[in-house]
């Protein structure tokens, strides 16, 4: 004949709350020195099946809300309720890091060079572009830009080279845009889509207007930095209107000579 010795089991039940007596579901309660342990019911209940006797520590824990451990001492057969509130603990989060290959924005006028540079519409040349043939001429760094054609001036108004944008003379938008013509010192210059031309921000010459300026006699070493938009359709909504057809430059002049 086997005997069989069968310990009575100890049943822990109860439920974990907040400290507004609401309920808590999904929360853990475990007696890790048994490594048993349950999650809570949506009503917050849970119930723990012991099959020993002894001292224990019994936690609960839920995220976001502080734990809580109690010690046991159970005999076999035990049934014990016991219940948990979980008060709310702030929950510290990582610093978030942002980091960014762009420089901040300037101040200043040049705030908008670079929020437009930024958008990837038309050409921009920087200070730093300028500096790097700081001897040269507007004319000269214009000249070597895809879509830019130097147009020159007679010799009556003062030589030099008036910008405009690169297309052909039979193109329907040149044939019908105003100043496909330009006087210069009374003297008709080349049929070319001349563009607008802007300096910080104010329209200074405008297709149809006599006298378009030469390039050739502003100095890298004066401007900031230079936009060119080839057409109506990259310009910056603020530089749209009468005379846009053939794009425009934007110069803007350094400050201080610094």
């Amino acid at each position: 004949m086997v005997t069989c010795l069968i310990l009575a089991q100890t049943v822990i039940t109860g439920v974990v709350t907040g400290d507004s007596s609401r309920a808590i579901p999904g929360a853990i309660v475990e007696i890790a020195s048994l490594s048993r342990s349950t999650t809570t019911n949506a009503r917050g209940g849970y119930t723990l099946v012991i099959d020993r006797a002894g001292t224990f520590s019994i936690e609960a824990r839920a995220l976001g809300r502080a734990s809580s451990s109690r010690g046991l001492r159970l005999g076999n057969g035990d049934t014990l309720r016991l219940d948990f509130v979980l008060s709310e603990m702030p929950q510290e989060l990582a610093p978030v890091v942002v980091t960014t290959d762009e420089a901040p924005l300037p101040n200043g006028i040049m705030r908008g060079f670079e929020e437009r540079r930024r958008l990837g519409f038309g050409r921009f040349i920087t200070r730093d572009m300028l500096e790097a043939r700081e001897h040269d001429t507007v004319s000269g760094i214009l000249r070597g830009m895809a879509g830019v054609r130097m147009v020159r001036r007679p010799q009556g108004c003062g030589g030099g080279f008036s910008a405009a944008t690169g297309r052909g003379i039979a193109s329907v938008e040149l044939s019908q845009a105003a100043g496909s013509v330009a006087m210069c010192g009374g003297t008709v210059m080349a049929a070319a889509c001349y563009m607008s031309i802007y300096v910080d921000g104010v329209r200074r010459w405008a297709p149809g207007s006599p006298d378009p300026p030469d390039f050739e006699s502003m100095r890298n070493n004066q401007y900031e930095g230079v936009e060119v938009y080839r057409g109506a359709s990259e310009l910056p909504i603020q530089y749209q209107g009468t005379g846009a057809a053939c794009g425009a430059i934007l110069l803007w002049t350094r400050v201080g000579g610094n």
